[in-house]
């Protein structure tokens, strides 16, 4: 169990693929007034999805929706196998993109689009990145804003996708 009692930030933590020292440090980086900027939007888009399924979950609150003491349950209880899925989902993702690149006799050019992950791009609020990659250099990538060498296409693969 996390130290601050929250299971959902421990699934926040787990979908990112840090532990929760790393992922604090992380988000206080990305938002360094608010380090649990990035927990709060996550868990707001995992509950508009639950939402969408589980309406009777829900009341009407001076807010406007609001979990019910029930629903807070349910959603737990939705949301850990949804985690999984999603697990599942993006290292499937990860594991293609990485065999694409290493693929470099099947690119089209010397040249290979890329696209941040939709992970990254939703955790930058939809604003999504393109960039490329050389095939003479399966580690850097080069963006609008320069470039960024990472330590193994394995760790590419966590922010970019082959586009």
């Amino acid at each position: 169990m996390s130290e601050n009692g929250n299971p959902r930030w421990l699934q926040y933590c787990r979908v990112n693929g840090r532990t929760e020292e790393e992922q604090l440090a992380d988000d206080r980086k990305r938002w360094p007034g608010g380090p649990m900027v990035g927990y709060t939007q996550w868990n707001d888009r995992m509950i508009s999805r639950f939402c969408a399924d589980h309406r009777d979950a829900f009341c009407l609150s001076g807010r406007g929706l609001a979990l019910t003491t029930e629903g807070h349950a349910r959603y737990d209880a939705w949301l850990a196998p949804k985690v999984e899925t999603e697990l599942t989902y993006r290292q499937d993702r990860m594991h293609r993109d990485a065999a694409k690149i290493r693929n470099v006799d099947g690119w089209p050019r010397d040249v290979l689009p890329m696209k941040t992950q939709y992970w990254v791009t939703e955790a930058a609020g939809g604003r999504m990145r393109l960039a490329k990659i050389h095939a003479h250099d399966l580690l850097t990538v080069e963006d609008e804003n320069g470039s960024e060498t990472y330590a193994s296409i394995e760790d590419l693969v966590r922010v970019w996708s082959v586009d």
